[in-house]
């Protein structure tokens, strides 16, 4: 019986590695369509564009004669900075936009596979003290499938990762940690 149980339990881990690589694998692709992608902004009524692609490499700036004739250059600059800025602002939302795409498919895959688990596990006792190893696995294929959509988006945007990295470490262990000692003190009471 135990065999059997551990035969169905990897099988549904090399199911759930497979859906995890499908959704890795189309996320990889988005990005590197968006990374391929033009982005348009145009200010001062026209007279001022800029091309960026989604790898966030301007293309192109073009200003009218006109416009340079009849502004000083610190106007023609905050022009540039607001065209440019506008161009940035849109590949975030759309990079954030499939980050968040990402996630959600990735926690389906997971709550779906937890919810056959624990049908499949009704049959047993309910007074499971700890979760098994089969939950673990769970827990931490979730965990992982979300910090690498959070590196992903990281190694396109220009930001300092170890500085990053540093950051959600730090906050991380002392979250987990604060857990920790409140899951102590709270089963005090359990």
């Amino acid at each position: 019986m135990a065999q059997e149980q551990q035969k169905n339990d990897m099988k549904r881990i090399n199911e759930v590695a497979s859906k995890a690589r499908d959704v890795q694998a189309r996320f990889s692709e988005r990005i590197k369509n968006l990374e391929n992608k033009e982005f348009n902004s145009i200010v001062a009524d026209g007279r001022v564009k800029i091309k960026m692609l989604g790898s966030y490499k301007v293309s192109s700036v073009i200003i009218s004669p006109k416009y340079l004739a009849l502004y000083s250059a610190e106007q023609v600059g905050e022009a540039l900075t607001m065209a440019f800025n506008n161009c940035c602002d849109a590949i975030a939302a759309e990079r954030k936009e499939l980050e968040k795409m990402f996630s959600e498919e990735t926690q389906a895959i997971m709550v779906k596979t937890f919810m056959e688990k624990k049908k499949d596990d009704d049959d047993e006792d309910d007074d499971k003290q700890f979760l098994g190893a089969w939950e673990m696995i769970m827990l931490s294929v979730a965990t992982s499938l979300d910090a690498m959509a959070v590196g992903l988006t990281f190694a396109f945007l220009p930001i300092n990762v170890w500085e990053a990295s540093t950051m959600i470490g730090v906050i991380t262990f002392g979250t987990s940690l604060i857990g920790v000692y409140l899951g102590k003190f709270m089963g005090q009471f359990v």
